[in-house]
């Protein structure tokens, strides 16, 4: 996956499915740090895995 790309994204938690779906203006590498840092925060709901990916 290009990290230096813009436009749609998804975060994907391993350990409960849930899907988060984005887009940025920006990289979706500085994008991905913010939402990693937000992600943490929640981290008594159990998150821990992600699968990252951008649509075709």
């Amino acid at each position: 996956m290009n990290t230096n790309k813009r436009g749609i994204y998804y975060i994907r938690c391993e350990q409960t499915g849930m899907i988060y779906v984005g887009k940025t203006s920006r990289s979706f590498r500085q994008r991905w740090v913010e939402h990693i840092t937000d992600l943490d925060m929640v981290s008594e709901r159990g998150f821990s895995r992600y699968t990252l990916g951008m649509p075709r």
